[in-house]
């Protein structure tokens, strides 16, 4: 639609604009190609602040927000063994809580500046032997299990897991049960709110995984 090619013209320029270092490059399959280098200034609690600049690849899917952009680090500074996918990519975070955030802000730059940038200044940080501020999330279903865990407050394994049992069971089963939190009460009387609205949002996300 013509209204769709306007708006991705609308995203590519505010990129560029912050970034301008960073040019659109021909692709043959209908995807967006960003490459150059991106520069920032980056913090975190605990943690220095960085500033740095990596050469990268970034390549937005026509169905974005639908589906997420793939990076490449292309400068050969990120070795193959540091938290990547197949293919080289960047493994920038569990697929739930990238769909979350770009369902709440689907802005293009948006997803470079509190996903990309992040990845990015957290390797800087790895690189001088200091202790990345965001951790290392595994891959495949315990990163999800381990990332639905921490959005609800858990801080091991056992009860991250708990906690997505609880999300799968329906609502009205799961709330009889004993909260994941180890309190003794019943979920229905302890987190329940925050288990229960992330089970819709979850669920949302399964069903358009699925279809």
């Amino acid at each position: 639609m013509p209204g769709d090619s306007l708006l991705k013209q609308l995203a590519i320029a505010e990129v560029i604009n912050r970034f301008e270092n960073l040019r659109l490059v021909p692709s043959k399959d209908g995807d967006i190609v960003l490459r150059g280098v991106i520069d920032f200034t980056a913090s975190a609690k605990g943690c220095r602040t960085v500033t740095d600049s990596y050469e990268v690849r970034l390549r937005i899917p026509d169905g974005y927000p639908s589906e997420l952009p793939v990076v490449h680090e292309t400068g050969g500074r990120i070795p193959k063994d540091f938290h990547k996918l197949e293919q080289n990519a960047l493994c920038l975070g569990s697929p739930f809580r990238l769909w979350l955030l770009t369902k709440q802000n689907p802005s293009l730059l948006n997803f470079i500046e509190r996903v990309v940038i992040p990845y990015l200044y957290g390797y800087s940080l790895h690189e001088a032997g200091e202790a990345m501020p965001f951790g290392e999330l595994r891959h495949g279903s315990p990163g999800l299990v381990d990332d639905l865990g921490e959005m609800l407050g858990a801080t091991d394994s056992k009860t991250a897991a708990a906690y997505v049992e609880a999300i799968m069971r329906k609502k009205r089963i799961a709330n009889k049960r004993p909260c994941p939190c180890g309190s003794g009460m019943r979920l229905g009387r302890c987190h329940n709110r925050r288990v229960n609205g992330l089970r819709v949002t979850f669920r949302s996300y399964l069903s358009r995984r699925t279809t």
